[in-house]
Parts: structure tokens; C-alpha cells; sequence
């Protein structure tokens, strides 16, 4: 496969009923589903959303389409992600946008990064701060 089919393959996972985004399994690995969610009064996620457990969310970060994330990562401040995977304990600094990422396990995106549609960064990928990718 490609990043755009397995992109799509993921959304086919979340948005349609089947047996791994069956609410039970989810609750059993501590992880959490959300449609529309809106924790704090703040339109947050516009589309949905799979957070695995330890996943920490910055002040206005924003989500749109099919968001999933690993255990364990770390959003920053400001953050825009769009239709984008995230591994296990990926760590996105403050103000990144990015859309049809996939994002490897441990991997450190720096502050204010763009991320472009059909990236994938390997897994322990180091991207500085104000990169382009």
C-alpha cells in the first residue's frame, strides 16, 4: 500500500461500525472515542477522533476529519491536524499544522512545522522547529 490507502483504510475503521470501534474493546484498552467532540466548551474536533491512553492535548489544538492517536502522545498548543495518524508516543510541538500525515512511532516534530498532505515521518524522526516537511 501507499500513505493514501492507508489513510483511507483507517477512516474506513473509524467512522463505520465494526468490531474495533466497538465501545467494550475501546474501554478495555483504555482508549476513547469521540464524534464531535467538545470537552471544554471549545469546538476542538470537527469529524472523529481515536485517543489511546496518556494522550495530552494542548489549549486550542484543533482536529478535523479522522484524527487517530497513539498512547501516549503529546499535542502542543495551537496544533492543527487534519486526517492524520499519529503513533504511539509521537510528540507534536506547539502551533504544527498538518493534513494526510502519518506520524511514527516517538517521533519529535518541532514548534510552528508544517506538515504537507501524504507525509509519513519515521518512527524516533527528529523535525526542528519552523521546518517545512
Amino acid at each position: 500500500g501507499n500513505p493514501k490507502t492507508y489513510l483511507q483504510a483507517q477512516r474506513d475503521l473509524v467512522i463505520r461500525s465494526n468490531r474495533w470501534t466497538d465501545k467494550e474493546l475501546l474501554r478495555k484498552r483504555r482508549a476513547h472515542f469521540r464524534r464531535r467532540f467538545d470537552p471544554d466548551g471549545e469546538k476542538r474536533i470537527f469529524g472523529w477522533a481515536i485517543a489511546e491512553k496518556g494522550v495530552r492535548i494542548g489549549r486550542n489544538a484543533r482536529f478535523e476529519g479522522v484524527v487517530c492517536l497513539g498512547r501516549g502522545v503529546r499535542i502542543g498548543n495551537g496544533a492543527a491536524i487534519k486526517n492524520c495518524v499519529l503513533m504511539d508516543n509521537a510528540n507534536v510541538g506547539e502551533c504544527v499544522t498538518m493534513e494526510k500525515a502519518i506520524i511514527g512511532e516517538k517521533a519529535e516534530i518541532g514548534r510552528f512545522v508544517s506538515v504537507k498532505e501524504g507525509t509519513v515521518i519515521a518512527a524516533r524522526a527528529v523535525i526542528p522547529d519552523y521546518s517545512r516537511v
